[in-house]
């Protein structure tokens, strides 16, 4: 489900904005936590399971992508790192939070438990896709460069540091459409 969530990531991302696409993969990732708390089989385990590593996929793609399209050029290496400090130090406090459980048993056993507080994650990113504005540059790719400037200004404060920046996206954006694309049969 990862693999394909992934592999799938820049189309999704291209065609509804890497904004919808990741607040799209946090709800795909809730259901299918919740499915997989409520299931009952085997089979229905590892079909909930599919669903959520699609998400994850998508999220795992998009996210560093996003950040960078938000973030001022000075600081885009340093949100990419933080990305990869949050992701393993979610790991870590997944295997923590699965070894403390290990003993719950009954109808709610531990394991639901811990798939359960994976939601949380998404939930947040949901809610945190709510608040923040679209990527300038997919604004400027769609054509709707006012949406891109008031974006900016968000993100920016200063109009004067908004509209430089709207400049040079606007610019980047025409340069890729002049760039002929490879093709698989060029390699």
């Amino acid at each position: 489900g990862c693999c394909a969530g992934g592999v799938s990531s820049s189309f999704i991302a291209e065609r509804w904005g890497r904004r919808s696409a990741l607040a799209t993969s946090s709800l795909v990732f809730v259901v299918g936590g919740i499915a997989q708390v409520f299931c009952t089989t085997l089979p229905q385990l590892y079909a909930a399971r599919v669903v959520s590593g699609v998400a994850v996929g998508i999220s795992s793609a998009i996210t560093p992508f996003f950040n960078s399209e938000l973030a001022p050029a000075e600081r885009r290496g340093m949100l990419v790192t933080l990305n990869q400090i949050f992701m393993t130090g979610g790991i870590m406090v997944a295997f923590w939070v699965n070894w403390a459980l290990q003993d719950v048993s009954g109808s709610f056993a531990g394991w639901r438990i811990a798939i359960a507080l994976q939601c949380v994650p998404g939930v947040v990113l949901f809610l945190g896709c709510l608040i923040v504005p679209r990527s300038p540059r997919w604004l400027v790719q769609q054509g709707r460069t006012e949406e891109a400037l008031a974006s900016l200004l968000i993100l920016r404060g200063a109009r004067k540091q908004a509209e430089l920046e709207l400049e040079e996206i606007v610019d980047d954006v025409e340069q890729e459409r002049k760039t002929p694309s490879a093709n698989w049969s060029d390699f």
